[in-house]
């Protein structure tokens, strides 16, 4: 019998195993990141607005895009990304801080959800000047999880 309160995916629970665990070294943020008041969202399953409140926190803030970072590529990111595109904001991949077990199926759902949803790759400098210029940004003095701006 499968556990319908369970936050793990079904290929989670076939498996017997799950990818992050609250508390691990995997699961801290990474070094450099500066997230102090910024706000976070625990995600249980696949994709971030799943379960949380993600869409509307971000409406009440005023925000259009996103920009994704994650593990798991061809699951995560994709999840979101496809939820995100369903919830009218538009999305780019910060693609230096994105990464999967299966490169090639991540490589080729990037292809697709770029394409398809128009939702570009971004790295270096094309993402930080995305970043500063979006309007959530300059509303809150050029304030960025890399630092200000």
């Amino acid at each position: 019998m499968i556990d319908r309160g369970s936050t793990w995916t079904l290929s989670m629970l076939e498996d017997d195993r799950g990818l992050l665990y609250a508390g691990s070294r995997q699961a801290e943020l990474v070094e450099g990141l500066e997230a102090e008041g910024f706000e976070r969202v625990v995600k249980t399953r696949d994709s971030a607005f799943f379960g949380t409140d993600l869409a509307g926190r971000r409406r009440a803030l005023e925000v259009e895009g996103l920009v994704l970072a994650a593990v798991a590529t061809h699951n995560c990111i994709a999840h979101t990304s496809a939820d995100a595109f369903a919830h009218n904001f538009r999305v780019a991949f910060a693609e230096d801080a994105i990464t999967s077990t299966k490169k090639d199926y991540a490589s080729s759902m990037l292809t697709i959800l770029s394409d398809e949803y128009r939702q570009p790759v971004l790295s270096g400098e094309p993402l930080l000047q995305a970043l500063k210029s979006s309007p959530w940004t300059q509303r809150h003095s050029g304030r960025t999880p890399m630092g200000d701006t």
